[in-house]
């Protein structure tokens, strides 16, 4: 745990690996107080209740902090276009939410494709097999080139972008 009246300065990638860091330790301490918060009187758990969640208050004091920080930092800063990093990280957002939909949109290889499916089937008038033929249209409102063309268009603005706010983070300090 970091010591409040101690101020240090620490890029907003180092920021963005210690709140990752302590998310993980307030899982743990929140899974410690959980085993802790019930138990039979001769089997006293390994960890106490309110040990483990005075741990977890301080971690989460700290996360918001750390939190805080980065967001104030990402509001001021600016990367290429004159958006801010706040604005940028909010339209990479977007751009993965864009990926995954073309990604998972179902299209044909060709706008117009047609499908045709054979069978044979006893027809009951007519006393015999009769082959009979069902033909499909389908309209794909995109087609599979035009698809990948679009999501390789958007994973490389996405680089882009993410490159440059991964940059600013790496030259950007904040006192933590």
């Amino acid at each position: 745990m970091s010591d409040p009246t101690h101020k240090t300065q620490m890029s907003v990638s180092a920021a963005l690996r210690r709140i990752k860091k302590i998310k993980g330790a307030i899982a743990d301490r929140t899974a410690r107080a959980q085993a802790g918060a019930l138990y039979i009187e001769q089997k006293e758990p390994a960890f106490r209740f309110d040990a483990s969640m005075e741990e977890r208050s301080t971690l989460c004091t700290e996360m918001v902090k750390l939190q805080t920080l980065v967001a104030i930092s990402n509001a001021r800063t600016s990367v290429g276009g004159g958006k801010t990093v706040a604005q940028a990280i909010r339209e990479l957002d977007e751009m993965k939410s864009l990926i995954a939909f073309y990604k998972s949109m179902p299209v044909r290889p060709k706008a117009r494709d047609l499908d045709v499916e054979e069978s044979v089937d006893w027809d009951e008038t007519m006393e015999k097999r009769v082959k009979k033929v069902k033909e499909t249209v389908w309209i794909s409102a995109i087609d599979q080139a035009e698809r990948a063309a679009r999501v390789e268009r958007l994973m490389e603005k996405f680089e882009a972008l993410n490159g440059e706010v991964e940059s600013s983070n790496h030259r950007t300090m904040i006192d933590g």
